[in-house]
């Protein structure tokens, strides 16, 4: 294999050399070598960056460089901040074990609090949970599983449904206190019997909030609803409002997919929180 070298050296395109006569400013200069041959001619589009470039030279004009580091402090300072709390941000998930007390609410069984729907006249099942116009359920999760010194940013309810289901879940925080033997009627049986102001934890403002948390609707085809429930969270971890959970309510027949079994894993409640 034949290898040439060539000692031509190309000659430079851009100099800053000083000319003669000139004004004792930096001046770029080009030589570049086309078809008229060699030419020098100043060139004037790059002497803005001439101008910014001796502007920032230490001691040139210690006024501008002042302004510059102080936007620069400016800008960064909220950016690094905003780094900084995304970065500790943490998201959990929590599964149907977190939840620590569960009732169906059956106008059909206002006596019972588990019974969600009749098989035979000595049969009642509420696995999976069966919802209906006459039929809700009260779910309380615990968030011991998030740390003191935190504040919630973001929370939402993941609720799955079975096949073919077109009702809309509601989801109502409930205010009235509850507990053991609660059913339609009764929100306690002990140690003392107490009844809701409107049986089934209908009473606005008294049972469940004035207002619902959230609802969505169960399309052909769907196999959740997601309900943004951050407010309710914030209010219970941050000690705002006791934790009493919430009460699901629903305009039509619904299957919903069973928490502990196949829906183990799809029943969700993630949380968002970080540092305070």
């Amino acid at each position: 294999m034949n290898v040439s070298h060539s000692t031509h050296r190309p000659q430079t395109l851009i100099s800053n050399r000083l000319q003669p006569g000139g004004t004792g400013r930096c001046e770029l200069v080009s030589r570049f070598n086309g078809f008229g041959g060699a030419s020098r001619k100043p060139l004037k589009r790059l002497s803005a960056f001439t101008a910014l470039n001796t502007w920032l030279k230490p001691g040139a004009n210690e006024r501008g460089n002042r302004c510059l580091r102080r936007l620069a402090i400016w800008l960064l300072g909220p950016l690094l901040a905003f780094l900084a709390t995304t970065a500790s941000a943490r998201t959990i998930t929590l599964k149907p074990e977190a939840v620590d007390a569960f009732a169906t609410l059956s106008e059909s069984h206002p006596r019972s609090g588990w019974a969600a729907q009749q098989i035979d006249p000595t049969l009642f099942v509420s696995n999976p949970p069966i919802g209906g116009a006459n039929t809700s359920y009260l779910v309380r999760y615990s968030f011991d599983q998030i740390p003191k010194g935190n504040r919630i940013t973001h929370a939402e309810w993941v609720v799955p449904v079975g096949f073919a289901a077109t009702s809309t879940v509601t989801v109502w925080r409930v205010l009235a206190e509850w507990g053991i033997g609660v059913c339609h009627q009764f929100r306690m049986v002990h140690p003392k019997r107490l009844e809701w102001s409107v049986p089934g934890a209908r009473g606005r403002s008294v049972d469940r909030a004035t207002k619902p948390t959230g609802s969505g609707k169960f399309e052909p085809g769907m196999v959740h609803v997601t309900v943004n429930v951050t407010q309710d969270v914030e209010l219970w971890h941050g000690g705002a409002a006791p934790n009493r959970g919430w009460l699901l309510a629903f305009d039509g027949p619904c299957i919903l997919i069973s928490p502990t079994h196949a829906g183990r894993q799809q029943w969700q409640l993630r949380v968002t929180y970080e540092p305070e």
